[in-house]
């Protein structure tokens, strides 16, 4: 029995050696030796976690982080499948993250990832929303692509007018989490609280992204938003319990960009909300929000500099009237593939507005670093004024995610719990009712 004792280690030892593992591991991600850390892995694995694709994923991430300046302590324990899961805090210069890497008990590394650090007890449900709801969980997209989805409807019986949710950017879940905040799950539930129905869903970057990536040359905005938004607006459009005429969509951030021509799209859509929508293509926000960061006290020897003219150079390719399917995706932005920019210029938010002949509400958080009020509401304001069935509003004292709070905002804010302003979602659940109403 004493060559099973060596295949599969005591709890103690397989921990400890887990432990030192991921805390080298993450003094490696600090040094920038993303071959060391590809090297760690089984071949077969190996172009999962590539050098260029860990140096892509570093360098996107330390776009609203900063650089890496700190490694905590790890700490093991037993995950799923009988791996050996660690988590070792990470300190940005502009907020903290952790490292989550994953072992078989006798010391392989199978996956690496980093995640948000949840200061405090995490997410807690909204005072505003203490009610009872009901929940279905639901999936959405075709074979293959599926995604899983909520729709949150209120306790009593009836048909309910609904809200279907775009996150934003990246690959996010359907309560659009991000630290210790989940806006969409609070908007679902306050607006249950007012009559008013929604459906979220998780993102398919997601829900598939290792196979995104691996495709990711084919892979564009449209495929990112579109048809998993669709199949939920047909499925409320198909519901006894959802007015047929009550049918309205939600877009944040990235969303917000997108939703416009969706809206446009399908005359049962009732109208259309924007949540911080940018008014420029993604990658131009990118390249402002890094700027942003590089301006607030950056040391000489920081190599955000570089990594901003890298960037600088890459925003460059993506518009230029050379891009095509032929250019290497490591020239462009966050290593995304030229499918995706080249249909990224399709969309036009600000355009698409002023087109969208339905009832649109324009929503902005005051302290909003990431989509500002000077660069992107105040065109949206100015291109929009005098425009029938349009509504904006501005909230001073909000952020990005809605959630209140004083000073300018950071990054390090996300990792506080906190929830959507409850004016935020009652004002959403009041213009939704108003306007099934008048159409």
């Amino acid at each position: 029995m004493r060559f099973l004792s060596f295949l599969n280690p005591s709890p103690t030892t397989a921990l400890a050696k887990a432990e030192t593992q991921a805390h080298s591991i993450a003094i490696l991600l600090q040094q920038q030796d993303y071959r060391s850390i590809s090297s760690l892995f089984p071949r077969l694995l190996q172009w999962l976690f590539s050098p260029s694709l860990l140096r892509q994923g570093m360098n996107a991430l330390r776009l609203t982080t900063g650089p890496l300046l700190g490694v905590g302590e790890a700490m093991a324990s037993y995950g799923w499948f009988g791996l050996v899961r660690v988590d070792v805090p990470l300190r940005f210069r502009w907020g903290r993250m952790r490292l989550v890497v994953r072992l078989t008990r006798g010391g392989t590394v199978v996956a690496i990832g980093i995640k948000g650090l949840v200061a405090g007890k995490g997410w807690e449900r909204p005072a505003y929303a203490g009610g009872e709801v009901r929940e279905e969980y639901l999936s959405l997209g075709r074979w293959g692509d599926r995604v899983g989805a909520t729709l949150t409807l209120p306790m009593r019986q009836g048909r309910f007018p609904c809200v279907v949710m775009m996150a934003g950017s990246g690959p996010c879940d359907r309560d659009s989490s991000v630290g210790g905040l989940k806006p969409f799950r609070d908007i679902a539930l306050g607006l249950a609280e007012c009559g008013v129905a929604s459906l979220r869903f998780d993102k398919v970057t997601y829900t598939h992204g290792l196979r995104i990536k691996v495709l990711q040359r084919r892979f564009t905005l449209t495929d990112e938003y579109v048809p998993h938004t669709m199949d939920a607006v047909r499925m409320c459009l198909a519901r006894r319990d959802i007015l047929p005429d009550g049918v309205f969509i939600l877009g944040h951030s990235l969303g917000g960009w997108v939703a416009p021509r969706l809206a446009a799209s399908e005359h049962r859509i009732a109208g259309c909300i924007l949540l911080a929508p940018p008014a420029d293509r993604l990658h131009r926000c990118m390249l402002r929000q890094l700027r942003f960061f590089a301006s607030q006290d950056e040391p000489a020897d920081d190599p955000s500099e570089s990594l901003l003219d890298k960037i600088a150079r890459q925003v460059e390719v993506a518009d230029s009237s050379d891009l095509s399917l032929a250019t290497p995706a490591k020239d462009l932005p966050m290593g995304i593939g030229p499918a995706y920019w080249l249909d990224v210029r399709k969309y036009d938010a600000v355009a698409d507005c002023e087109h969208l002949r339905k009832p649109l509400l324009v929503m902005q958080g005051g302290r909003d670093y990431q989509v500002t009020v000077e660069d992107d509401y105040k065109r949206f304001a100015d291109r929009l004024a005098g425009k029938p069935d349009v509504e904006m509003r501005m909230y001073d004292r909000c952020n990005h995610l809605f959630v209140a709070g004083q000073g300018p905002s950071t990054p390090e804010e996300y990792e506080k719990p906190g929830n959507v302003e409850e004016e935020v979602v009652r004002h959403i659940a009041g213009w939704v009712n108003d306007n099934v109403q008048s159409v």
